[in-house]
């Protein structure tokens, strides 16, 4: 531990300024220190994120299970909870890029086509996915059941998918090329 006393640790802290990270001596308002290690508001947001998309797979895959099974009250609950954990993400992240940003692909050059390549496909497929599920909850809502049945599949594939390339997207930007940088967020631009 060259230039430290033995036992100490030694925390460095990076605020966002003026386009850049600087080094400051305090943790910024942004930051939560755990166990030595810093980690973002912005990480912990897109976590809390991810964890709900994932939650609403596992739950619409439940669901899945259910239906096959004839368990229609237990297929019932399970999609509803599947379809409000969607929507929480879709809520919360549009809070968190209207008021922090998007995140930036930071990792290297090499990489940045095919990265973007992914990140489109996965925003169609999502997009796709919403959508195919709304119709698909609004059949299940007026008991068009015939007509439920032939898209829900689909609609569940497409969600797993994407659930599955937005957790790709995750840990790419916060786990493997940790992300340091984020688009501009609508606060930002109205309020500075």
């Amino acid at each position: 531990m060259e230039g430290r006393e033995a036992g100490k640790v030694e925390h460095v802290w990076y605020a966002e300024r003026g386009g850049g990270r600087v080094a400051s001596e305090e943790c910024p308002e942004k930051c939560v220190q755990s166990g030595g290690d810093v980690i973002s508001a912005h990480l912990i947001w897109n976590l809390v994120n991810e964890l709900m998309m994932l939650a609403s797979g596992v739950l619409v895959a439940a669901g899945w299970y259910q239906i096959r099974r004839r368990r229609v009250r237990t297929h019932r609950r399970l999609m509803l909870a599947g379809a409000s954990f969607a929507a929480a993400f879709f809520v919360s992240y549009l809070f968190s890029t209207l008021l922090i940003g998007d995140s930036l692909y930071d990792g290297p050059g090499r990489y940045a086509t095919a990265y973007q390549s992914f990140l489109q496909i996965h925003v169609v497929l999502a997009t796709v996915a919403a959508i195919l599920g709304v119709v698909t909850l609004r059949r299940a809502f007026l008991r068009r059941f015939s007509r439920h049945r032939r898209i829900a599949p689909w609609t569940a594939v497409l969600w797993f998918i994407s659930a599955a390339s937005g957790l790709g997207v995750f840990l790419i930007l916060f786990v493997i090329f940790p992300s340091h940088t984020s688009t501009t967020s609508i606060f930002t631009v109205l309020f500075h």
